[in-house]
């Protein structure tokens, strides 16, 4: 009887330890991110034109801190933080303000944690605060969640890289948002060309958004979009100072009829381009 009881305890003590080192959290944070700054001829936010005069000026930062890695399902935790302006040359606010402020209509500061796992699939959970410093809009308050997928592995050249999103506005905010969430389905394949670590990357992102209740005012159609954007490595810029890469996009929409009504004079068809700078370090 006692060599039994120890031959379970003696098991128990190493289930427990196995299971310990296969958890053992890496407690030093590892900080990566982006920062990229782009120009566009629009600025269109799920599907609502919300500028569409004048050159739009957005930078954009992203930092994640990992503090988690292991082998097991959950293969990686990180903090993130991003920060997103939208400054408009075409001054549509008359408040008596400087430029910078009339100018300057969006910061939207984003806070959550991502989490990989099985080193495919990738899910992120925000709080999101949107401000409009020249009062174009109140300020608005969200929970998103996204669900990402790298097929890489699986599919190959063929890869999809689908993503899935649910955006839920907190109420008091936009005239459309006190009911309804906002929903995204998205693929996004790329090709690469070119030897090295640095190839010039051609992708096709499409996408379609969908509004439950009364997020499209109504009408559960948002919009669909698909359009090309190259990335090409700018090799003369030292490694040392971060990859940095130089953008070209352009992308047409199909708005649905509430979402042209309310913000693009009825037009449904619509596109966007846009030139971007951008490092990752």
């Amino acid at each position: 009887m006692r060599r039994l009881l120890a031959s379970v305890a003696a098991a128990l003590s190493i289930g427990t330890s196995a299971a310990q080192d296969a958890v053992s959290p890496e407690l030093e944070p590892r900080f990566s991110g982006s920062a990229e700054v782009g120009i566009a001829d629009k600025y269109i936010y799920h599907g609502y034109v919300l500028e569409n005069q004048g050159a739009i000026i957005q930078p954009e930062f992203e930092v994640l801190a990992r503090f988690y890695s292991g082998e097991g399902i959950l293969t990686k935790a990180s903090l993130r933080l991003y920060v997103f302006s939208s400054f408009q040359t075409h001054e549509s606010r008359d408040e008596q303000a400087d430029a910078m402020i009339r100018s300057w209509y969006e910061v939207q500061v984003e806070m959550g944690i991502v989490l990989e796992l099985a080193k495919h699939f990738t899910f992120s959970a925000s709080y999101v605060r949107f401000e409009s410093p020249n009062h174009a809009f109140i300020a608005v308050n969200a929970a998103e969640f996204i669900l990402s997928i790298d097929d890489s592995d699986w599919l190959g050249a063929y890869a999809l890289h689908p993503h899935i999103s649910w955006f839920r506005p907190f109420p008091g905010g936009w005239e459309s948002s006190d009911e309804g969430s906002y929903f995204e389905f998205g693929i996004e394949p790329e090709r690469s060309f070119g030897k090295g670590d640095r190839p010039v990357t051609v992708s096709f992102p499409i996408a379609v958004g969908v509004g439950q209740k009364r997020f499209y005012l109504g009408e559960h159609f948002g919009f669909f979009s698909g359009g090309v954007s190259v990335s090409v490595p700018l090799v003369f810029i030292p490694s040392s100072w971060g990859e940095w890469n130089l953008g070209l996009s352009g992308t047409y929409y199909r708005l649905g009829h509430n979402v042209a009504d309310a913000s693009n004079d009825g037009r449904r068809n619509e596109s966007m381009f846009a030139l971007t700078l951008g490092t990752e370090f």
